[in-house]
């Protein structure tokens, strides 16, 4: 085995296309979708423990779990994401509107026709939690 094996070296260029490549899994309608987000988080969230920075890294692990295929690998982010230290400082209510909130943006297809805060809050009201203890119907929280 060489050197070079045991060492993952990449060039600046490979690291930013990286950069670009998961921006664009996250937000795929690109910037505007992104400060949309932040926006929708600082006038829907009012969460004196966790920054508008926090509740954004909190959407995107939550996102990341909606973004994968296989199912018990979506389970797992899932779980990941109920039990973070960043998530443990949601309360419930607050876990279910950042539930709305990624299916929202999952389900728009031009920046446009965004929800308002108000669709989404009564999406929230809809949303069932599922904890990550409950085996059964646990991607409920993907569905309506």
């Amino acid at each position: 085995m060489e050197l070079e094996d045991l060492i993952d070296f990449k060039t600046k260029e490979e690291i930013e296309k990286e950069k670009r490549d998961y921006e664009g899994r996250i937000f795929p309608l690109g910037t505007a979708e992104k400060e949309l987000i932040s926006k929708r988080i600082s006038e829907l969230f009012h969460n004196g423990m966790l920054s508008d920075n926090d509740l954004l890294f909190n959407f995107i692990c939550l996102k990341q779990a909606y973004l994968i295929n296989d199912e018990d690998n979506k389970k797992t982010e899932y779980d990941k994401w109920y039990k973070s230290v960043y998530s443990s400082y949601m309360n419930e209510k607050e876990k279910a509107l950042m539930i709305a909130l990624v299916n929202t943006d999952m389900n728009c297809t031009d920046i446009n026709d965004f929800p308002d805060n108000e669709t989404i809050i009564k999406e929230a009201q809809n949303t069932v939690l599922i904890k990550p203890e409950k085996k059964k119907g646990f991607l409920s929280f993907l569905k309506k």
